[in-house]
């Protein structure tokens, strides 16, 4: 898991290549034409950029967390805020297989590491060994956000 401001993303090439050009044109994108509906972008490699709009919600007593195989998640917001809690893939009780057409899989983490605060000019970087848990209420308060997903393929499942 990386947490980063927007402007050191470029720090992180020797271990996800390309990504400092990808976070900094994601970044660049005006809030005003991130909503949800919008098509995916596709990308070299096999990437894609997502969009989404929505209002955060309150952490439950048991989050649900997600991770993936394939795909490396970079997020980043154009605006609000949200928390996403983490745990290791290890730390988790699987509750959904999963899916390859959709390269997820969901469950229960026995233990949260932590969480971060995302917004606005920084990222954060979710690898196939973190699984996550994005969407929740900043400060305990709802939060309306408008968010990027770069879905990176990983060297590895290419």
């Amino acid at each position: 898991m990386i947490f980063d401001r927007i402007e050191n993303a470029g720090r992180y090439e020797a271990a996800l290549p390309g990504i400092g050009k990808a976070v900094a044109a994601a970044a660049a994108i005006p809030a005003a034409e991130v909503f949800a509906g919008k098509e995916s972008v596709q990308l070299g490699g096999g990437s894609k950029l997502n969009f989404g709009e929505f209002e955060t919600r309150p952490a439950p007593d048991q989050l649900c967390f997600e991770a993936h195989r394939i795909n490396t998640d970079v997020m980043i917001l154009a605006s609000g805020a949200e928390t996403i809690y983490f745990a290791g893939l290890s730390d988790l009780t699987v509750t959904k297989e999963y899916a390859e057409e959709t390269d997820v899989l969901f469950g229960a983490a026995r233990a949260v590491t932590g969480c971060v605060v995302l917004k606005p000019g920084y990222f954060a970087v979710f690898t196939p060994v973190d699984a996550h848990a994005p969407g929740y209420h900043p400060d305990g308060r709802p939060s309306e956000v408008k968010k990027l997903v770069l879905k990176l393929k990983n060297p590895a499942s290419v």
